[in-house]
C-alpha cells in the first residue's frame, strides 16, 4: 500500500520538473546560453547537457529512494546532538586550526564541496571592516581605495560608516567573524525536540555549501539567519517583551541587507492589537529615515548574476535564454513558471485535507520560510542566501509527516549540495514545489482562526 502511494504521488510531483528540464534543453537559446555559461566543471564542456540531465535523473532517483526510507524507518527522538558536533568538527574547528597553526584545513573541506574559498578568512567583513575604516568612502558607490589587494566598491549600508567614531578597522575582522560563527553555534543549541531525520539531516545542513561560503565570506547572511532565528525563537516561548525583540531584531537585520525587512508584515499578522500596529508605523519609519538614501541607490547593486544564483527573475531568464536575470513577466519563461505554480497549487490543495498545519505553526518557520520566499520572488539571490533554508527544510519531516511534505523537504535538501554554477537551473527548479507549499502554508496558518497570536 506504501509502494502504491509513493509510486502515486512521485509521478505527480516530479512531472513539472521533469517537463522544464526537457524544454530547458530542447529550446535552442537557453541550451546555447547553457554551454556558454561558466561552469564548475570545466573539462565536461563537451558533454554538459548529457550531465544536467544525468545528474537530475540521478537526483530524482535519490530522492525517490530516501523518501522510501524515511516513510519505512521510525521518527523518534535522538539523545545526542549531531549537528553540534558536524558544525563544530567542520567549520568551527578547521578556522582556528588554521588561525594557530597556518594550515589550510577549512579551505580543504570548501573544495571538498565545491565552494569558491577566498582570502583571508571572513572576506566580505574584512572588506566591511576596511571600509569603514577608510576615511574616503562616505556613500554607496564609492571606491574603497584603503583596500590595495582589490578593486571594491562600498556596497553596505551606509549607517555602518557611523562606527567610524570608534576607530574600527580591518584588524579586528577575525575577532568579529569568529564570535559570529560561534553564535550560530548558540541558534544550533536552541533546536530541540526533533525527530531522528530531523536531526540527521540539520546535522548534514550545519556543515553544507551554502553555510561553509556564508561563513567563509564572513557575510551578513549569516548574522541575519541569526537574528530572524532568535526572534522566531522568543515568540515561540512568547517571552515578555519578545515581540519587541522581534522587531528590534528586524530592523536590525534589514539595516544589514534590505531583504530582512520583509518580514515585518509577518509580526503585523501576529498581533491584532492596535499596539502592534503602532510598533509597525514606528519601525517602518525608522528604518525608512534610516536607510533612505541607501533605498534610492539599491537598484543600481542589484546582482543580475546567472551562474551562481536563485530566485524568480533567474529562473525565468534561464527558460528565456537570456545572458544576466530579468524579472520579464510578459515571456515564455514568465508563463511556463506561473503554468507550473499552478499545477503545484492544485496538486497541494487536494492534498490538504492530510497535511497536520499544528506542526508549521511556529514563528521561526514562518519568518524564515516568509522572507526566503519574497526574495525568490523579486530578486537574483546568491547561492549562500540558501541559508535561510537551514532550519526550515526540518520542518517537512515532522513526526505525521506525509509523503508529499518528505519530497518538498528531499528536494530541497538536495539543492543545497548541487554545483550551482553548472546545475543551478535544477537547483532553481528544486525549489518550486517547497514555494508553493509553502505560500499555502502562510495563508492557511495566518488566516486560522485557531492560531496562537503573539500576545
Amino acid at each position: 500500500m506504501l509502494d502504491k502511494s509513493i509510486n502515486s504521488d512521485k509521478y505527480k510531483f516530479f512531472l513539472p520538473l521533469v517537463s522544464f528540464i526537457f524544454f530547458y534543453v530542447l529550446n535552442s537559446s537557453s541550451r546555447s546560453r547553457f554551454l556558454n555559461r561558466p561552469a564548475s566543471f570545466v573539462s565536461t564542456n563537451n558533454s554538459r547537457l548529457l550531465l544536467l540531465i544525468l545528474a537530475f535523473i540521478l537526483m530524482i532517483m535519490c530522492i525517490n529512494l530516501l523518501v522510501y526510507k524515511i516513510q519505512k524507518i521510525g521518527k523518534g527522538k535522538l539523545l545526542p546532538p549531531p549537528y553540534l558536533i558536524s558544525y563544530t568538527s567542520f567549520i568551527l574547528i578547521p578556522i582556528i586550526i588554521d588561525k594557530s597553526l597556518k594550515l589550510n584545513t577549512f579551505e580543504l573541506i570548501n573544495k571538498i564541496f565545491r565552494v569558491s574559498f577566498i582570502r583571508p578568512i571572513f572576506a566580505d567583513l574584512n572588506t566591511i571592516l576596511t571600509g569603514i575604516g577608510c576615511q574616503a568612502v562616505n556613500h554607496v558607490g564609492d571606491k574603497i581605495i584603503c583596500d590595495t589587494k582589490n578593486d571594491v566598491l562600498w556596497n553596505y549600508p551606509t549607517v555602518l560608516l557611523k562606527l567610524r567614531v570608534f576607530n574600527i578597522d580591518s584588524k579586528i575582522t577575525f575577532i568579529l567573524g569568529i564570535l559570529t560563527a560561534l553564535i550560530f553555534l548558540f541558534i544550533l543549541v536552541l533546536s530541540k525536540d526533533l525527530t531522528n531525520i530531523q536531526k540527521t539531516l540539520l546535522t548534514l545542513l550545519a556543515f553544507s555549501p551554502p553555510l561553509l561560503l556564508v561563513v567563509n565570506r564572513g557575510n551578513f547572511d549569516l548574522l541575519i539567519l541569526i537574528c530572524l532565528v532568535i526572534a522566531g525563537y522568543s515568540l515561540n516561548r512568547n517571552f515578555k517583551y519578545s515581540l519587541e525583540l522581534s522587531y528590534l531584531l528586524i530592523i536590525f537585520a534589514g539595516t544589514l541587507k534590505f531583504y530582512a525587512i520583509f518580514a515585518l508584515p509577518l509580526l503585523l499578522l501576529f498581533n491584532r492589537k492596535i499596539q502592534n500596529y503602532l510598533y509597525f508605523s514606528l519601525v517602518s519609519i525608522i528604518f525608512i529615515l534610516i536607510n533612505y538614501r541607501d533605498l534610492w541607490h539599491l537598484n543600481k547593486f542589484v546582482g543580475r548574476d546567472m551562474s551562481g544564483s536563485f530566485g524568480l527573475p533567474v529562473l525565468i531568464s534561464h527558460l528565456n535564454g537570456d545572458a544576466d536575470s530579468d524579472l520579464r513577466l510578459f515571456s515564455i519563461g514568465a508563463f511556463l513558471v506561473l503554468i507550473i505554480f499552478t499545477y503545484y497549487f492544485n496538486y497541494f490543495k487536494k492534498k490538504f485535507n492530510t497535511i497536520h498545519l499544528d506542526d508549521y505553526y511556529d514563528y521561526i518557520f514562518l519568518l524564515l520560510s516568509f522572507v526566503f520566499l519574497i526574495t525568490w520572488l523579486l530578486a537574483s539571490n546568491y547561492y549562500y542566501r540558501f541559508v535561510l533554508l537551514i532550519f526550515v527544510i526540518p520542518f517537512y519531516f515532522h513526526k505525521k509527516s506525509t509523503i508529499v511534505e518528505n519530497f518538498i523537504g528531499m528536494t530541497c535538501f538536495f539543492s543545497f549540495y548541487l554545483s550551482y554554477r553548472t546545475f543551478g537551473f535544477i537547483m532553481n527548479i528544486f525549489l518550486i514545489p517547497m514555494l508553493a507549499f509553502n505560500i499555502f502554508i502562510s495563508y492557511r496558518v495566518i488566516n486560522n482562526k485557531y492560531f496562537t497570536y503573539v500576545k
